[in-house]
């Protein structure tokens, strides 16, 4: 049943109708189409210089934006449908590529980045409109695209203003969740040389994920807008430059950033002890089964087992708080040198961030989460209760980024292109973030805390590099090529800790203790850098390369190999450095047009990782800190199909399918957050028990012992499902004078997996199918359309992210419920 409890959605949907009936565009009926449609030519820039889709040696998905509008993809979660391969994992505001095993264990950095025009940035959540293209690549792209391309990389490719035509769109959008969004362009040719175009969205929409105890503090709303202006300038007809400015501004509730669901304490049945290998899963927040205060602090919000909190429902007394601002100025130059093509890219970025959440969910004005200590026990006077707990951060980064190219434009047998780049992120005034833990006023939940745990990390980095590649046709129909990339980078961390020694994890504190939330990027509240937390790395160099070929077997087949490396560099990790992460991968390759109507492309790939790193948990005082480790190796290896069927005039069929095997060859974790605790009458066993000197005691003895290490060498990696498809149908209906009708349906199934690299048994998700349906009328009207869409149909149940939490709470991220809604749209 959709979710139209809110009273604005058939207000939105009103508005969208009318604005459908005084778009004022001129009628005109839909024209007869030829029965037969060819494949149409696919451009791409994965290899830094305009070339054919199926003529490019690279495995790439290249996503129309007609595409990527008539499939509803807004965002890098929704990407997913339509590249093969391709899988997000969600946790806190910022999702997460990973792609033929890249990011699902012990990386340094992203493994799957997101570029914009070529260039390493974006947001996941803006930028999604008005677009020529997504490029997705799969494979490790370092030669060109450098550090952080291990698995692949995307590519978000706007649309330039142009100096033809006058030309504006427009778009409204309505739905259930109290969506309402407004999306549009405009190009302005100034005259033959100079255009101007202007890109903006706005959207609303409440809580996916409702909150019981506040309905002010959902999560996943969207309270966000976007603007983008380009100025085109073509002085000669061998130059062009583009300049464009973005903003995406973010004020919304978030999501949380350890999971948002508490799905419970793994039990062993046979002992009634936490276990992370428990046959049983308690549903339950409170670290101890009936005891409330659970040792001093509780999480529970009434009886678990008779009022559960639903899969998409929180409950707690905390408006959480996502606030997010990115701006960039972007300028690109284009020069036709005669020999060759000089292509110049700048970026200047910026962005801030704020994140709070409830991350106990509780409910702090409860008189039955008082703590059990008395008033006078805690020694203090005229204090006040705390007994909410948060967590959030805060961040601030910018810097700088720059790209040059130059192609040869030769058309002999031999082609060139020489590359060189730099980034700059050094300044630590404009690169830090804040951390904290803090208990929230049970009075005014709003504004005040007392924090309990608390740090402000400073970082830079600085990178550059120099390329090359080039390509001979050793004959009409083979061609090797080659390329080269050296990079350097330096960097730094440093850490600096809460100011007040009297700073502690308590539920009672006098006034002095109380700090704003605007407080944690104030200098005055953190110590001098401790030596010992201060860490840099200098010009740590690596060389990557690239050997591959090209083979035109006829008209309609071509095949390609190559032999690739890649890495993600070292750098500081809180007070560590850590080893750089590396990579050497294998691919073949066929690209075919097996007819005018069928095109057929496939990729097996064998990529190997080493130098992970992992985490090692220590529990200290009453929660859990983390250090990491370098070490580790995983190798992926698949089958990659992608299949695009045009068999009509009216039948369009895109599908994928992908066959992986990622194994972790050698890794290791070491576990803190599980422990077979000493008995409580009060309630049974303690998860975790604190020893003596941070170690952990045993339960019945309550002697010192070491957490236990899990050695995970050949087991399966997380996030890696042993196989994918997805499919979309579409199906054009000619209906006269009334204009056509194309419904769609895209389906998206993986097989079973785990979400995280333990074995434990709750970290399993089962395999799923996700079902979206869409209906697109093209009117009789020029230029408007009307699409009603569900998404997620059958409100299929999935995890996109699991993590264990302190005393042995599994929290989890699911993806998103059914939803529907309808969007109207001008020329757009």
């Amino acid at each position: 049943m959709y979710n139209d409890k809110n009273g604005t959605f058939r207000r939105n949907i009103l508005a969208v109708s009318i604005f459908a009936a005084s778009a004022g565009a001129p009628v005109t009926f839909a024209e007869e189409e030829s029965q037969a449609r060819a494949l149409e030519e696919v451009m791409v820039t994965a290899t830094k210089r305009e070339t054919s889709l199926q003529e490019t040696p690279v495995a790439v998905t290249a996503v129309s934006g007609e595409m990527l509008t008539d499939l509803g993809i807004q965002s890098s979660v929704d990407l997913v449908k339509v590249a093969p391969g391709l899988k997000v994992s969600w946790q806190g505001p910022w999702p997460s590529f990973k792609m033929r095993g890249g990011g699902v264990a012990g990386l340094n950095g992203s493994a799957v980045p997101l570029y914009t025009n070529g260039l390493a940035g974006g947001t996941s959540w803006a930028g999604w409109m008005d677009v020529e293209r997504v490029e997705v690549m799969r494979g490790p792209q370092g030669t060109l695209y450098g550090a952080n391309t291990l698995g692949g990389l995307v590519n978000i490719v706007h649309k330039k203003p142009d100096t033809e035509a006058f030309d504006y769109g427009v778009s409204v959008t309505a739905g259930d969740y109290d969506l309402f969004k407004q999306e549009g362009f405009v190009n302005l040719p100034l005259s033959d040389k100079l255009a101007v175009r202007l890109t903006a969205s706005n959207t609303d929409q409440a809580p996916l994920i409702e909150n019981k105890g506040n309905p002010e503090g959902g999560l996943r709303d969207e309270n966000n807008s976007y603007v983008r202006a380009q100025l085109f300038f073509a002085p000669t007809d061998t130059v062009d430059m583009n300049l464009s400015y973005s903003k995406w501004d973010n004020d919304s509730m978030g999501n949380a950033n350890y999971g948002y669901h508490y799905v419970g304490i793994p039990i062993n049945s046979e002992t009634g002890r936490a276990s992370p290998f428990g046959d049983v899963l308690d549903p339950r927040k409170g670290t101890i089964s009936g005891n409330t205060a659970a040792g001093g602090r509780t999480y529970h919000n009434g009886n678990p087992g008779t009022n559960p909190t639903g899969y998409y429902e929180v409950d707690g007394d905390f408006e959480n708080t996502w606030q997010s601002e990115t701006e960039t100025l972007d300028f690109e130059l284009n020069w036709d040198l005669g020999f060759a093509d000089l292509t110049v890219r700048t970026r200047h970025t910026k962005s801030e961030n704020l994140n709070v959440w409830d991350v106990d969910q509780s409910d702090a004005i409860d008189p039955a989460l008082w703590d059990p200590r008395t008033y006078a026990d805690s020694g203090w006077t005229n204090a006040r209760r705390w007994t909410g707990v948060i967590d959030g951060n805060t961040g601030v980064s910018e810097g700088d980024l720059v790209d040059v190219v130059l192609n040869s434009n030769s058309d002999g047998a031999f082609r060139w292109g020489l590359g060189f780049y730099y980034s700059d992120f050094s300044d630590p005034k404009k690169n830090n973030g804040t951390y904290v833990w803090a208990y929230n006023d049970a009075n005014d939940m709003s504004a005040n805390y007392v924090p309990s745990w608390t740090y402000w990390d400073f970082y830079g980095s600085k990178s550059r590099a120099v390329y090359a590649n080039a390509e001979y046709d050793i004959t009409d129909d083979l061609t090797v090529s080659g390329g080269i990339r050296r990079q350097e980078d330096s960097g730094f961390g440093y850490r600096n800790y809460s100011a007040d020694p009297n700073w502690c994890w308590c539920y009672y504190a006098p006034a002095s203790y109380v700090k704003p939330v605007s407080g944690y990027t104030d200098a005055s509240y953190y110590t001098e850098t401790a030596e010992w937390s201060r860490n840099e790395y200098n010009d740590v160099g690596h060389t990557d390369y690239k050997l591959a070929f090209n083979y035109v077997m006829n008209d309609a087949i071509n095949l390609y190999g190559s032999f690739s490396t890649g890495y993600i560099p070292g750098g500081a990790s809180g007070t560590q450095i850590l080893d750089p992460n590396e990579l050497d991968a294998f691919e073949f390759g066929m690209k075919s047009d097996l007819s005018d109507s069928l095109r057929l492309n496939m990729a097996l790939y064998h990529s190997e990782y080493t130098g992970l790193s992992y985490t090692v948990y220590e529990q200290t005082a009453n929660t859990i800190l983390s250090r990491q480790e370098s070490g580790g190796s995983l190798s992926s290896q698949g089958l990659e199909v992608e299949l695009l069927w045009m068999p009509t005039d009216a039948l369009t069929v895109n599908a994928g399918l992908i066959l992986d095997d990622t194994t972790l060859d050698e890794y290791a974790l070491t576990e803190s957050r599980f422990f077979e605790g000493p008995y409580n009458e009060e309630g049974g066993y303690y998860p975790v028990r604190v020893g003596r000197s941070g170690w952990f005691a045993d339960g019945d003895t309550d002697r010192p012992v070491a957490p236990p290490t899990y050695i995970l060498d050949g087991k399966e990696a997380a996030f890696s499902p042993s196989y994918i498809l997805n499919l979309d149908v579409a199906y054009r209906l000619d209906l006269g004078e009334m204009g056509t009708l194309t419904p769609g349906v895209t389906l998206y199934h993986q097989a079973d997996y785990k979400t995280m690299n333990e074995e434990f048994p709750f970290s399993r998700q089962d395999g799923y199918a996700t079902v979206d349906l869409r209906a697109t009328w093209e009117t009789p009207v020029e230029n408007l359309s009307v699409k009603a869409y569900v998404n997620n149909a059958t409100d299929e149940l999935y995890k996109v992210s699991q993590n264990v939490f302190s005393n042995g709470r599994i929290m989890a991220d699911y993806g998103r419920q059914r939803t529907a809604g309808l969007r109207v749209g001008y020329n757009f």
